[in-house]
C-alpha cells in the first residue's frame, strides 16, 4: 500500500511530539514532511532562561537536533513559513514559493510573544523599535544577549515566571534590572499577596528593582527606546526593555480562514475526531499531543495487519530540566 503525506506544518514541541507518536506507531503508513519558521530542530523551549544566563547553550537545550529528521526519514524544511493552504488541491505554499501536497495536514503553529499596546513600540514598518524584544525563540535569546551588551539599564515587562528569569539574567549579564508589573504583586497567578511580598523581598535581595501596579503606555525614543512612560503618568528612564507578558497563536489570516471554514474536511484536534475522512487537525500543543497519540494508535492498530513495519524512531536520553528561578 503507497504511503500518504502527512505535513506537519510547525517544527515546535507539539509538532515534533506528535511525529515521534506517528512514527513509533504508524511509522509505515506515512511520509512525514514538517515546515519550521525557525532555522533549528525541535528545542526545549521551557529553558531558554537557561541560554539568556549562560548555563546552558543552544546545542543543549534541543529535544529533536537536525539529523534527527534525516536518521528517521522525516523531511523537514526548516527556516520556511507556510502563509497559505490550498484545501480544494490539497496543498500548502511557503514564503518562498514552495509547494507540498498532503494527504493529512497537521497544523501546529504554536504561540508567539505578546506585546501589549503600547504607543511607541513598533517602528513605521511594524517591526519592533530598537532595543525593545520579546522573549519566545532562541533568536530572541541571541538579539538580547548582543543588545545587553551596550545596555545600562533593562526593564522587563511582566512579573510572571519568564519575567523573573529574564530580570536576574539581565543582573547577571551585568545590567541594572527593573521589572515592572501590572499586578498588585509578582506571579499573582500562582502566589497570594503574602507570597508575593516574600517573592519580592527575594527579588530585590538580589538586586533587581520591582515596580507593581505598572501600567506601560509608551516606549520612549525615536529609532531605539530610551524610556517607558506608566498610566499613572511616571516615566522610566531605560536603553532595553524585554517584553514577558504572555503569548498569542501564530496562525496566519490564512490559517484562520481556513479553520474558520465550515467544511467537513478538518477537524480540531480538541474535537478528538481521528477518522479516515480527516484530512486536516489544528488545535493547541496539548491537544494535538493527546489526540495524535490517540490517532496513531488507531492508525497502529490497522498498521499490525500489515507485514510491512518501519523501524522505530531514534531515542534520545531524557533531558533533565534545571531552572534558573531565583531562590
Amino acid at each position: 500500500m503507497a504511503k500518504q503525506k502527512l505535513v506537519v506544518v510547525g517544527n515546535g514541541m507539539a509538532g515534533a511530539r506528535a511525529v515521534e507518536e506517528v512514527l513509533s506507531r504508524a511509522g509505515n503508513q506515512f511520509e512525514i514532511v514538517m515546515f519550521g519558521n525557525e532555522p533549528y530542530g525541535n528545542y526545549n523551549r521551557i529553558l531558554l532562561s537557561n541560554v539568556l544566563n549562560g548555563s546552558q547553550g543552544a546545542d543543549d537545550i534541543l529535544i529533536n537536533p537536525l539529523d534527527w529528521y534525516a536518521e528517521n526519514g522525516v523531511t523537514l524544511h526548516s527556516g520556511e513559513l507556510v502563509v497559505d493552504i490550498d484545501r480544494a488541491a490539497k496543498v500548502i505554499l511557503t514564503e518562498s514559493g514552495k509547494r507540498e501536497h498532503y494527504d493529512k495536514l497537521l497544523i501546529a503553529t504554536g504561540s508567539r510573544a505578546f506585546i501589549p499596546p503600547m504607543t511607541g513600540a513598533h517602528l513605521a514598518n511594524g517591526m519592533l523599535k530598537a532595543g525593545v524584544f520579546g522573549y519566545r525563540t532562541l533568536d530572541d535569546c541571541s538579539a538580547i544577549l548582543d543588545y545587553v551588551k551596550r545596555s545600562r539599564r533593562v526593564v522587563t515587562i511582566g512579573g510572571g515566571l519568564l519575567g523573573l528569569e529574564a530580570a536576574r539574567a539581565m543582573m547577571v549579564l551585568g545590567a541594572e534590572s527593573h521589572i515592572v508589573h501590572l499586578a498588585g504583586h509578582l506571579m499573582e497567578m500562582q502566589l497570594d499577596v503574602a507570597g508575593g511580598a516574600i517573592l519580592r523581598k527575594a527579588i530585590e535581595d538580589m538586586g533587581i528593582l520591582v515596580h507593581v501596579k505598572k501600567l506601560t503606555t509608551e516606549v520612549l525614543g525615536a529609532d531605539k527606546v530610551t524610556g517607558l512612560v506608566f498610566k499613572d503618568g511616571e516615566t522610566l528612564d531605560c536603553d532595553m526593555v524585554i517584553v514577558a507578558a504572555g503569548i498569542k497563536p501564530i496562525p496566519s489570516s490564512a490559517f484562520a480562514r481556513v479553520l474558520r471554514s465550515s467544511a467537513p474536511s478538518w477537524s480540531m484536534i480538541t474535537c478528538a475526531r481521528s477518522t479516515t475522512r480527516t484530512s486536516m487537525w489544528s488545535g493547541n500543543a496539548l491537544s494535538i499531543a493527546a489526540a495524535c497519540t490517540v490517532w496513531s494508535r488507531h492508525c497502529g492498530s490497522r498498521a499490525k495487519s500489515s507485514p510491512t513495519t518501519s523501524p522505530a524512531p531514534t531515542r534520545r536520553p531524557p533531558i533533565t530540566v534545571r531552572s534558573s528561578r531565583p531562590s
